[in-house]
C-alpha cells in the first residue's frame, strides 16, 4: 500500500501541508509525494489531487490529474491547479488518490 504526503502551493502566498493562502494575482500548484513499495514498484500510477475553494468563493472542490508514470519508490506527483490567477483566501486539500494504469484505486489520503 502506498503512503501519501501532499502539498498545495500558491506561489506568491503562504503554504503548508494540506492547505495554502493564496494572495492576489496568485496561482496554485498541487504536489503529491507517494511512496510505493514491493509490488507496486516498477509498475504506472497517476494521481488525483483535489482542491477545495474559500468558502468566501463558494468552497467549490476541483480535481486535477497528473500523467501516468511508472514509479521506483518515492515519486512526486505535481499537477498546475490552476494556472491563471485565483481569487484570494485559503485552498485546501481534500484528497489525493493514486489510480493504477486501469484506473482502480490504490491508495486515498
Amino acid at each position: 500500500m502506498c503512503n501519501i504526503q501532499a502539498k498545495y502551493f500558491a506561489k506568491n502566498g503562504s503554504s503548508d501541508w494540506g492547505n495554502c493562502s493564496a494572495v492576489q494575482n496568485d496561482t496554485i500548484n498541487a504536489e503529491a509525494v507517494v511512496t510505493f513499495s514491493g509490488a507496486e514498484i516498477g509498475k504506472q500510477y497517476k494521481c488525483e489531487l483535489k482542491i477545495k475553494l474559500p468558502i468566501e468563493h463558494g468552497g467549490a472542490e476541483f480535481s486535477f490529474f497528473t500523467p501516468l508514470r511508472t514509479v521506483y519508490g518515492t515519486e512526486t506527483f505535481t499537477a498546475e491547479a490552476f494556472k491563471k490567477p485565483v481569487p484570494t483566501g485559503n485552498y485546501q486539500m481534500v484528497w489525493v488518490t493514486v489510480y493504477d494504469e486501469n484506473g482502480n484505486t490504490v491508495c486515498q489520503g
